[in-house]
């Protein structure tokens, strides 16, 4: 019938689009680096919070080694305090 045809049609159209389509590509992994500065020598560190938004952090405690640092909840909104599992290095 010529509705069936009609719909034959536009199905074939779209799979021909689809798969002209080029390969999804896969996002570069990205890093970048941000400031902070440390406010105890056990390790608490103070940032912005946009620094580290939608981040995984790590830290650089002490030269040479770098530890994830786990988020610690500030009640200051703009400010997001982190905790670094090692001894910060005096300057």
């Amino acid at each position: 019938s010529p509705t069936e045809a009609i719909s034959l049609l536009v199905a074939l159209e779209v799979l021909a689009r689809q798969s002209a389509a080029p390969p999804a590509r896969r996002e570069p992994k990205r890093e970048s680096t941000g400031s902070g500065f440390a406010v105890s020598g056990q390790g608490h560190l103070l940032t912005n919070n946009h620094v580290v938004a939608g981040c995984r952090v790590a830290s650089q405690c002490v030269p040479s080694s770098q530890q994830p640092a786990r988020h610690m909840p500030s009640p200051m909104a703009p400010l997001s305090s982190r905790w670094c599992n090692g001894p910060m290095r005096s300057l």
